[in-house]
């Protein structure tokens, strides 16, 4: 079942890497209009994690459970996500739930109702889709509103679930039993730091395991600076499916709000990725 919209109170957690800059989070989501409610274990550090699995697991269980507030944030990605998946298989909720890098293995799992790919350090303009997303009960329409930085990278229209994740996060799923059935899914990927023969790879990966046949269309976002395009292209223009590339999502400056598991249409030709339901009921 869908979330309901919003209230003013929401949670923010850490469910993979600890946060140096807690504080400017929660400034971040209260010039949100936000009152916000911090998980005590949000610059907790044990190894690479913000506390052992089993504390972010229950930490994550409990805020997304809790009557009083109606969104959970997570702080950052960082790594960790995955290890928790195994804690939380038969937890199932519909509260909103924002997130994104590291966060996608969460949001792979269609148990997480009402998920959203977004940071918490937003534009103006990203902030306004953000809150409608999360508020309005209209599907919200084309999300690519400004055009600029859009290229065709193979002309075509599809209809499906969208899904935008971490390449290397999904990547990391393949041979589990979480990893996210793409069937009939508009794929969104995203990634920073990695070489552009990494990202070849990582491509290669997904194709000889067959998860990309049925995979509807495919979008592009932030992978930092270097020809990835090129890369994209000769890898997956030969499934003859759309390809829109220069989303403005993912690690950069540019952070667009995107639903997830939600039904939506992209026109690559047209440049448009089209809401055709909305997030909360």
């Amino acid at each position: 079942m869908k979330p309901k919209p919003i209230g003013n109170r929401v949670g923010l957690v850490a469910p993979a890497s600890p946060s140096k800059n807690t504080k400017d989070a929660i400034l971040a989501l209260e010039k949100m209009g936000f009152e916000v409610v911090a998980s005590k274990g949000l610059s907790k550090k044990v190894g690479f994690f913000a506390g052992d699995d089993r504390y972010r697991a229950n930490e994550l269980k409990s805020f997304l459970n809790r009557n009083d507030i109606s969104a959970v944030f997570c702080i950052r990605g960082g790594y960790g996500s995955a290890r928790l998946l195994p804690l939380l298989k038969k937890h199932r909720t519909s509260k909103l739930f924002i997130g994104f890098s590291d966060i996608t293995a969460l949001q792979a799992q269609r148990n997480i109702f009402g998920s959203i790919h977004s940071s918490i350090f937003l534009s103006k303009i990203e902030v306004r889709i953000l809150k409608e997303l999360m508020n309005s009960t209209k599907p919200y329409g084309d999300l690519l509103e400004i055009k600029k930085g859009l290229e065709v990278g193979r002309s075509g229209s599809a209809k499906g679930k969208i899904f935008a994740a971490n390449l290397s996060i999904l990547c990391s799923l393949l041979g589990t039993p979480y990893f996210p059935n793409l069937s009939g899914a508009i794929l969104c990927l995203e990634d920073v730091n990695e070489a552009p023969y990494r990202v070849d790879r990582m491509l290669t990966q997904l194709i000889q395991s067959r998860v990309l046949d049925s995979v509807k269309g495919f979008c592009f976002g932030d992978f930092g600076k270097g020809d990835y395009n090129s890369i994209f292209l000769e890898r997956l223009y030969p499934l003859k499916k759309p390809i829109l590339l220069g989303l403005p999502f993912g690690h950069g400056k540019r952070r667009l709000p995107i639903p997830q598991w939600i039904e939506g249409k992209l026109n690559s030709k047209a440049k448009e990725l089209v809401l055709l339901e909305s997030v909360v009921r």
